[in-house]
């Protein structure tokens, strides 16, 4: 019986469960909503992802609750946001929003459907976004200025407070994690953290 358990244990271990999407350009919004069951065996290099140990699937992540907001990580950068998070919440910075692992293609270039093509950091839940509603992402925006272009999230004013500026940005630089609000390029994501910035 006990050997039965463990081989029971050790199959489920190796399953893998994740609802995916599409971020249709066009509309605005997520489409294509799917729920994917699959083993880990049979994983994509896309779904695997290039974070060892962080891929698609909700078995590689943990929940985690930080001032009575509750969201998922992968286990394996867990600890460390987690870290970042309570001394943010320790120095009095109002946590509203935190939003981790979510599983959808909501970056990469657009197919002719209008689909953008690849997962995000976050399908992999090594990003998170804090206060989305108060920092906003922006494209058109190599520099951040008025000419930016906000399409989620809410504007971004760095002297209000629950705003992510550069100082709190260096909690989550000293664990490990770039802030979107200096990435390189045409976009600047005020809410979001990952290990490479985007």
């Amino acid at each position: 019986m006990v050997g039965a358990l463990i081989l029971l244990t050790s199959a489920l271990a190796q399953d893998c469960h994740y609802q995916n999407w599409d971020w249709s350009v066009r509309e605005r919004r997520p489409v294509n909503i799917q729920r994917v069951i699959t083993s880990k065996a049979k994983l994509t290099p896309e779904e695997r992802g290039t974070h060892a140990g962080c891929s698609v699937c909700e078995e590689d992540q943990t929940e985690l609750q930080v001032a009575g907001l509750r969201f998922k990580m992968c286990r394996r950068h867990a600890q460390r946001a987690e870290l970042a998070l309570k001394q943010l919440h320790q120095k009095g910075f109002p946590l509203k929003e935190i939003e981790g692992y979510r599983v959808g293609k909501s970056k990469g270039l657009v197919n002719a459907q209008g689909l953008r093509t690849q997962f995000s950091n976050h399908s992999y839940g090594v990003a998170i976004d804090i206060n989305a509603s108060l920092n906003g992402l922006y494209e058109n925006c190599v520099s951040f200025s008025p000419a930016c272009r906000l399409i989620r999230g809410g504007v971004y004013d760095s002297t209000k407070k629950g705003a992510i500026t550069p100082a709190i940005a260096e909690l989550f630089k000293a664990q490990g994690f770039k802030w979107g609000g200096e990435i390189q390029g045409q976009q600047k994501d005020f809410m979001h953290f990952s290990p490479t910035g985007d």
